[in-house]
């Protein structure tokens, strides 16, 4: 009885002696993987980052753009409004309506 209890505090000790390396191998294996991981993801960051200043520069070139195209069009709606402003005064003069009146009347 002795030895068969031997036999099985060996054996114990030697199952748990094995478990405990076989959880330094996977816990090698796992740091291993996560150091990949992080080299893959290093490699993905940088291209990432590339793009992403990329898309801001074209972002900022679009932006200086609808500017120019914002200031072009204050231009215009200012010019329009001085034309506007030309018509109504000339169409508001006596002059106008006196001829207005005259060429309503020669037609008749």
């Amino acid at each position: 009885m002795g030895r068969a209890a031997l036999y099985v505090f060996l054996a114990s000790l030697g199952a748990g002696v094995f478990c405990l390396v076989l959880v330094v191998r996977f816990g090698l294996l796992v740091y291993r993987s996560l150091l990949s991981a992080y080299a893959d993801f290093r490699v993905w960051f940088d291209v990432l980052t590339r793009y992403v200043s990329r898309w801001e520069e074209a972002a900022r070139g679009m932006e200086e753009k609808l500017t120019r195209l914002a200031s072009a069009g204050e231009e215009i709606r200012g010019s329009v409004e001085d034309i506007q402003d030309a018509l109504e005064e000339i169409l508001s003069s006596p002059l106008m309506r006196a001829a207005r009146f005259l060429g309503r009347r020669r037609r008749s």
